[in-house]
């Protein structure tokens, strides 16, 4: 194993964890605010359904095309989505 990968395991690490904490806060901020946990779980279940349907067809997708380009293009859809969140 060389460096490269620990690099990429440990950005892919953080950017896991950072987006599940942001979406379990996003969450908890709507419980804080309504305080009904009817909307907290069902924030959590638009959270988790995309992604239990997404997650098959991306692990097809990382396998058939090349997984540097398919990374940079998350990376770089992601980051303007996330730049417009802070603003708003």
């Amino acid at each position: 194993m060389n460096s490269s990968f620990y690099k990429y395991m440990l950005m892919n690490t953080m950017l896991l964890v950072a987006s599940n904490t942001l979406q379990f806060v996003l969450a908890l901020y709507v419980l804080k605010e309504t305080g009904s946990a009817t909307m907290f779980s069902a924030m959590l279940s638009v959270i988790i359904v995309p992604r239990m349907v997404v997650t098959p067809f991306a692990g097809i997708w990382g396998d058939k095309y090349n997984k540097k380009n398919y990374c940079q293009f998350i990376f770089l859809y992601i980051f303007p989505y996330i730049q417009c969140l802070r603003y708003f």
